[in-house]
Parts: structure tokens; C-alpha cells; sequence
């Protein structure tokens, strides 16, 4: 450490120093301050008295602590200081008579920084989270959070690191005061959340994944925080597969369900299961590519039905899965195939990829006595169905580049033109439900997709040309930094 001061006294045997009005700088620990006396002890201890210490960059206090006595065990990698103050940028904004913080990297239990809130929902929201570091490749965290107008909500995750797993296992729990929605559906004071996300490679070929959250009511995101980093969208997945990669193909089955955390949208499909297979054909003559992708999956949902009430706790819409008519509430199989042969051509200035796909869709459903009495006249529904489409589509592109320079520096410029056209035979899929398919938001990526719907319940026709132009600035070390685009599909 660097220390400069007015008066030093140091014991060469000991190795014991006191330096007066001290300005000091601990280089492994990027920390820097002043003190009225520093000392470093027998036992290697620094002292500080009166003093302030920080890890902010010189000339930047964004936060420092000010002490009456600071002590820095680098060998246990604590500080510990009393009477202490707080302060961002030269502001006080905390006072406590004792605290203890890390000094380097170097994992321990203890408390974290708490937070304190206000919410319409919950009243003041007082959180002390508390960090367990059980063993390298294991912790668990603790977050005690006290709401003013429900109570006490216990959360905790705890982490895990194996040679083939990691993942993470968290719960929350509650005894819920807060009584002003009881007459909604699915409404409950005994409020939990439970979560675990797993990744596990059990062979060099074969993984594992579980992504698995639910909780006890669809209000709870709507009224509680939580601090252990889970998805807290609409609706949480509850998923589970197995994934096999052999040399030439994937394999794969999964089930995917939902768990409804919203009652403002359409319940989603589930798949109960999905098995998926694709891969290319290790030997093709001439240069030929012969891909395939194939799928089997079984969609199903539980369609809820209740309410939710107005401000004044009476009832005033029902859910949103009680406007599905007709086809929209069909559930059953779905088997799709689509083999694709592509000749890829290419050097180094350029490619023409032509490419002929076809793709058949198999589906048996099923359709409630709801939904087959809230058909329309013109429609006819069909158990067992059908569709073949062609797709033939042509990939083109030429590369040019140039060397330059500008503002000083080399760079390589280049000028990416591309054509692609695409042509889909059209086919009527009106008597087709809608499992997965939407369409996404336009991109300039889209303009070089063979079809414009995600999913395989539409297939968009075609008869269109792409066009599209690209310029990239790319630095002499390979960064790109600059990329514009433009196209259009004629």
C-alpha cells in the first residue's frame, strides 16, 4: 500500500506502522481514503481512525464511508468499521453504529444492502436479503421481505454448480392480510411461488433441461415482488426435455405447459408432448444437401373460466379464455415433415443456393361441444385433415470489399447485394386451428424467409422477388462497427 502522512513510526521487527494525518491507496483492493492515524497492527491488521475509505476512482466519491474506527483484515478479506456514515457524492444518506462490508472478491455470508420501498399494493416494503456462502460450487440467499399492508413474505433461492448440472431452486411464502380482492376467482391468502431451472449434460450426446415456476394464484405477479430473477410474464413455463445430439442430427421430446400468472389474455396451447427430429443426410452426390425436420406434438390447454372484480370488489369481466368459439377451441395431434434439397454454390465473392422444400402437415383433433356449436354456417369441421406445399426458392449474393481509411484508421468497407425469390403454391388452411402459428413483426431478415408466418398451422404463398443491400465498415481487427441495410419484396 502507498501511504503518505506528516509523522510515521514503524517497528522493524513487527513490522507495526502508525502514520498520522494519512492519505493511503491499497492497490490489490483498488481502495483509497484518508485518516487521522492508519496503523497496521502485529497481526497485519490496518487500522483507520477518524477516517473515510472508498473504491471509487480518484476524483470520483460516488460513495465512501466515514468512520470513527475502520478496521481492513486482508487475510479474512472484511472490513469492519463503527460509527459509521454513508455518504454519496459528499451527501449523508446512512448512519449505523456498526457495519461490516467485503474488501475483495472473495465470497462470505452475511448481510446485502437493503432496500426500502412503497407501493399502493403492499404499503412500505422493507427487504434485508442475507447471502449464505455454503461451499464453492453452492449458495443460497435469503429475502425476508416485510410488507406493512400483508405481512411477512419469506423468499430464498439456493444455486447449484455440479461437473454435469447447474440450476437454481427457489420458493416464497406468504400468509396474506390484505383481504380487498376475495371475491375474485381463484383467490387465496395462502400465497407461495416455487421455481427451478435445472441444465444437465448426463452424456457427451445427451442433455437435460427443466424450466418448471408456479404459484399459488394468477394475482400474484400483480401484487408481489420477487427477487430471484424468474420470468414473471403472463404465464410461466413448466417444461421439461431431453435433447440428443448425434453426428448428423438432433434429436429431441419435451413437454411444455403453462401456469397462468394473468387473467388478461387467451390461456396458450400446451404441449403434452412435442418430439422433434432434424438433421442433414451425412452423403449426397453432386454437392446436393439433403436436410429434413420433422415433428410430432400433441397441443392441449385448460381453458379457465371465472372473473375478476372492479375497484369496489364487484364482479366485473369474466376471463378471457370464455370469448374462444369454434376452432379456436380444437386441441389434438400435429405431425409435420419437410424434407429440402439445396445445391449451395459458392467462392468467395459470391453464392446461388437453389432450394426445393416440401413440407406436409398431418393433424387429428378434437373440437368441445362448445366449440362445435359456436361454428359457423359455412364452417365444416374435419377430425382427420391434410396439406402438401411446395417450396422452391432461389438464394443469391455477391460480396465486394474494399480497402480505406477514414478519420485516421483502416478500415474495410463492403457492398453486400442479394436476390432471392420464393414461390409457395397457395393452399386453403381455413379449416386448419391456429396452435402456434403468428405473424412476426417485420425485419430485414424476414425478407430472405421462405415462409412469412412462425409456426407451421400457416403456410404463407408466395410468388415474390427479394432485394436487398448491405454496407458494413469493419475496423483492421475484425470489429464491425457500422452495418446498414435496405430491401423490399416485390
Amino acid at each position: 500500500m502507498l501511504v503518505l502522512g506528516d509523522r510515521a513510526e514503524l517497528a522493524i521487527e513487527t513490522g507495526a506502522t502508525r502514520v498520522d494525518n494519512a492519505r493511503y491507496v491499497v492497490h490489490d483492493l483498488h481502495a483509497r481514503g484518508e485518516a487521522e492515524q492508519l496503523q497496521r497492527r502485529e497481526d497485519a491488521i490496518i487500522q483507520l481512525d477518524r477516517s473515510s475509505y472508498t473504491t471509487c476512482e480518484p476524483g470520483s466519491n460516488a460513495w465512501s464511508l466515514h468512520g470513527g474506527k475502520v478496521e481492513l483484515d486482508r487475510d479474512k478479506g472484511w472490513g469492519e468499521a463503527r460509527n459509521v456514515t454513508l455518504k454519496v457524492k459528499n451527501l449523508p444518506v446512512f448512519y449505523t453504529p456498526y457495519i461490516r462490508f467485503p474488501i475483495d472478491d472473495r465470497r462470505q455470508s452475511g448481510f446485502l444492502v437493503p432496500s426500502l420501498s412503497v407501493s399502493g399494493n403492499s404499503g412500505s416494503e422493507l427487504v434485508t436479503p442475507y447471502y449464505f456462502n455454503l461451499a464453492p460450487n453452492y449458495d443460497a440467499t435469503l429475502y425476508p421481505q416485510i410488507l406493512t399492508d400483508r405481512g411477512l413474505l419469506l423468499e430464498g433461492e439456493f444455486r447449484y454448480l455440479t461437473e454435469r448440472s447447474e440450476g437454481q431452486l427457489s420458493a416464497a411464502y406468504l400468509d396474506d392480510q390484505e383481504t380487498e380482492r376475495e371475491l375474485q376467482s381463484e383467490y387465496t391468502d395462502q400465497r407461495w411461488l416455487f421455481s427451478w431451472q435445472n441444465q444437465s449434460s448426463l452424456t457427451r450426446r445427451l442433455s437435460a433441461s427443466v424450466d418448471y415456476s408456479a404459484i399459488s394464484d394468477p394475482y400474484y405477479f400483480q401484487d408481489l415482488n420477487t427477487y430471484t430473477g424468474i420470468s414473471t410474464g403472463d404465464f410461466l413455463d413448466q417444461r421439461a426435455g431431453l435433447r440428443w445430439r448425434g453426428d448428423h442430427f438432433t434429436a429431441a421430446a419435451q413437454v411444455h405447459a403453462y401456469e397462468r400468472a394473468t387473467v388478461l389474455d387467451i390461456t396458450p396451447y400446451e404441449r403434452l408432448p412435442q418430439l422433434t427430429l432434424a438433421g442433414r443426410l451425412p452423403y449426397a452426390p453432386g454437392g446436393l444437401q439433403l436436410d429434413y425436420n420433422a415433428e410430432a406434438v400433441n397441443f392441449q390447454r385448460n381453458l379457465m373460466s371465472g372473473f375478476f372484480t372492479d375497484r369496489d370488489g364487484n364482479p366485473d369481466e369474466r376471463w378471457y379464455d370464455e370469448n374462444l368459439a369454434g376452432l379456436t377451441r380444437a386441441e389434438g395431434w400435429r405431425m409435420h415433415l419437410a424434407p429440402e434439397l439445396s445445391l449451395p454454390l459458392s467462392n468467395s465473392w459470391g453464392f446461388v443456393t437453389p432450394k426445393l422444400k416440401l413440407a406436409y402437415t398431418y393433424y387429428d383433433l378434437d373440437l368441445d361441444n362448445r366449440g362445435q356449436t359456436s361454428l359457423l354456417p359455412q364452417e365444416q369441421f374435419r377430425s382427420s385433415q391434410d396439406r402438401f406445399v411446395p417450396i422452391f426458392s432461389v438464394d443469391s449474393g455477391i460480396y465486394l470489399d474494399r480497402e480505406t481509411s477514414l478519420f485516421g484508421n483502416s478500415w474495410t468497407q463492403t457492398l453486400e447485394p442479394r436476390l432471392f425469390y420464393l414461390y409457395a403454391a397457395e393452399e386453403d388452411q381455413s379449416d386448419i386451428p391456429i396452435f402456434d402459428s403468428s405473424l412476426p413483426s417485420f425485419s430485414y431478415a424476414a425478407l430472405w424467409r421462405d415462409n412469412r408466418f412462425s409456426g407451421y398451422d400457416r403456410i404463407g404463398d408466395a410468388n415474390q422477388l427479394s432485394l436487398g443491400l448491405t454496407n458494413r465498415w469493419i475496423q483492421a481487427n475484425g470489429v464491425e462497427r457500422q452495418r446498414l441495410s435496405i430491401g423490399q419484396t416485390l
